[in-house]
């Protein structure tokens, strides 16, 4: 009986270690580095954010999907950029993306690209199964219509058109 007590308490506090383990062994360290960069698409300014910090996980084999969700601005300025009061909104579209995709170990936000009205979340998935999160999204912010594509990018080059050589 005491063996069995003795084995118990340290299963029990195992697993928070073994939870830790496996997260690191499933999910790539990732360290938040974004950088900013701006220029011109079709004559219009585009302002491209993305996450340097990406690039020690590079084309990682376990994330083979590429996932757009663009949003339409809903009041767009001059120039197809987003006011300062609906960048407010799009900051909150962005943070339930990160969670609702980091919640689930199912990918993490690589990039944002905003231009011509429009402001478009790349993500690097485990999955091409978004359904619930576009719903998800649809539900919280019912003022935005999303859209999104899933593309199959091994080799991730989505994002590596995106960063400087």
């Amino acid at each position: 009986m005491r063996f069995a007590l003795i084995a118990f308490a340290l299963l029990v506090i195992s697993i928070p270690r073994i939870r830790l383990f496996l997260k690191n062994i499933f999910s790539p360290a990732i360290r938040d580095e974004w950088t900013i960069s701006e220029g011109e698409r079709d004559g219009l300014p585009m302002i491209v954010r993305f996450n340097a910090g990406l690039r020690s996980v590079l084309g990682d084999k376990r994330y083979p999907f590429r996932v757009g969700i663009a949003v339409p601005l809903q009041s767009p300025q001059p120039g197809g950029l987003p006011s300062s009061e609906e960048n407010l909104a799009l900051n909150d579209i962005e943070d339930e993306i990160i969670n609702l995709f980091n919640n689930h170990q199912r990918g993490f936000l690589s990039a944002v690209i905003t231009t011509n009205a429009m402001k478009e979340y790349m993500v690097y998935s485990r999955t091409d199964t978004v359904a619930d999160i576009i719903d998800a999204l649809n539900d919280q912010f019912p003022g935005y219509a999303f859209q999104h594509y899933v593309a199959r990018d091994e080799a991730w080059e989505g994002y590596k058109n995106l960063i400087p050589v």
